[in-house]
């Protein structure tokens, strides 16, 4: 799990998850540089499930859609950098959702952005309106879902520009916690919250193309500086060329003169 991951995973659970006794499913727990589980109070009950065994992971999936417990099972699930490796996460969305309890709430963090990344597989990437097909899927499928905020997180000097996305169960949401997309104290882009219609910080470009048109322009103005010392160099070599050209008549007129009058035995180079 890159860092930014790591840091927003942080940042949910401190304002989502305060309460001293919780049911927490960590879905795709496997710990490859770093868990949140390393985040959890000692009162938490933390559930790591993923597909093959190792750190982390408490629960074996029998399926990569299919989740081993309950209706209503947990407080809150999570699920940072695993939502890209789903080959049909909309499933598993569906039984995320059926695992948590009425007005818990959900977490996912995903790429939408970054480099084609194999572990093993690497299938998708998501935009910022995400969050709302997500809403509306669970809820054709008969449960209820709404979203509480979402929005592209800034890079922090890392390749990965990750969406993430809160969700809770519930029609009507009910939340009084504070904004992580507005509590973070580091960029987010692209940001939408419920109670607030249309997106805040609109951003039509990716970080790294944001980043590109920047040095795309530096580039272009250091052509541009270059073009014109080369220009000026141009006009000093010809100005040069034009004196050379002026002071060398006279000192041929001089040598000729010099020929004729002295004899040669006496002569004097004009060029001393």
């Amino acid at each position: 799990m890159h860092k930014t991951a790591l840091k927003n995973g942080q940042l949910f659970l401190e304002l989502y998850c305060k309460a001293p006794e919780l049911r927490i499913l960590d879905v795709g727990s496997y710990n490859v540089d770093g868990s949140l589980r390393d985040f959890k109070p000692e009162s938490w009950e933390f559930i790591g499930a993923d597909l093959e065994a190792g750190p982390g992971v408490d629960v074996l999936m029998e399926a990569p859609d299919r989740l081993p417990f309950a209706d209503d099972d947990f407080d809150a699930v999570i699920s940072s950098s695993t939502y890209e490796r789903a080959a049909h996460f909309w499933m598993l969305l569906l039984e995320t959702v059926r695992v948590t309890r009425p007005g818990g709430y959900i977490y996912i963090n995903a790429p939408s952005n970054g480099a084609f990344r194999q572990f093993p597989l690497d299938y998708w990437r998501f935009y910022p309106d995400a969050g709302l097909a997500f809403v509306d899927w669970v809820r054709k499928n008969g449960q209820p879902l709404c979203l509480i905020e979402s929005g592209i997180a800034g890079q922090d000097g890392e390749a990965w520009s990750d969406f993430i996305a809160v969700l809770q169960k519930s029609e009507n949401p009910s939340s009084d916690k504070p904004f992580m997309t507005a509590a973070a104290g580091y960029e987010f882009r692209n940001i939408r919250r419920f109670g607030h219609d249309g997106l805040i910080d609109p951003a039509p470009e990716t970080e790294d193309q944001a980043r590109l048109r920047v040095l795309e322009a530096g580039i272009a103005e250091r052509d541009a500086c270059l073009l014109d010392l080369e220009q000026q160099l141009a006009a000093a070599r010809s100005r040069l060329a034009h004196a050379e050209r002026m002071l060398g008549s006279p000192r041929r007129l001089l040598t000729a003169a010099m020929k004729r009058l002295v004899p040669a035995p006496f002569r004097i180079s004009a060029r001393r």
